[in-house]
């Protein structure tokens, strides 16, 4: 263990990793190294395996739970799996809604997420345009009704009004939030007259 944070520490993360796996395989089971594993996974630029580590973490403490998600949502960030990226910043943040990084991060998964639909939505318009003449000649196969389609699982087909939705209710807990805390820091203050007595 001492190994690999040494390695780590001097930015050697790929030896790191030789040693955190090793430790892992001959730790007890009630040892986890996952968020190791995966924060130097991570700095290696392997955010495929950062993310499966990461997600593997058992960690108690709701600030650490939550620099996971952060993480885990950075991961997924790298990847462009935005929608995973918005869920894993979210939970996050239920674990430490103070984070103005975790805020800032979701709500560029957020905007990227409807960059990424409206270029989705913009090629499927295009497609039409584009093959006009092949779909004359093939029979369509595909059924653009949206209740018949699957969800593949990367939740990048949400609707729009999901996604508004979602940055609205972001948007209404950050309000509340900062009202919260400007109500703490309006009882600290002390009433000045004006006057010098």
């Amino acid at each position: 263990m001492n190994m690999a944070r040494t390695a780590y520490s001097k930015n050697d993360f790929k030896l790191a990793l030789q040693y955190y796996k090793s430790a892992q395989k001959k730790a007890p089971k009630s040892i986890n190294l996952s968020n190791e594993i995966g924060q130097t996974a991570y700095r290696l630029g392997d955010f495929n395996a950062a993310a499966q580590w990461l997600s593997k973490s058992k960690i108690k403490s709701n600030k650490k739970q939550a620099r996971v998600h952060h993480n885990l949502g950075n991961s997924f960030m790298q990847q462009k799996q935005y929608a995973q990226a918005v869920e894993a910043y979210k939970k996050s943040l239920k674990k430490n809604p103070s984070s103005e990084k975790t805020r800032y991060n979701l709500s560029e998964a957020i905007r990227k997420l409807r960059e990424q639909q409206k270029d989705k939505n913009k090629n499927d318009q295009d497609q039409p345009k584009n093959s006009s003449n092949e779909q004359k000649k093939k029979p369509a196969k595909k059924n653009r009704n949206p209740k018949n389609q699957k969800n593949d699982g990367n939740g990048a087909n949400l609707p729009n009004t999901s996604v508004d939705r979602l940055l609205d209710q972001l948007t209404r807990a950050e309000a509340a939030t900062k009202k919260k805390l400007n109500k703490g820091k309006e009882t600290n203050v002390v009433m000045r007259s004006g006057k010098d007595w």
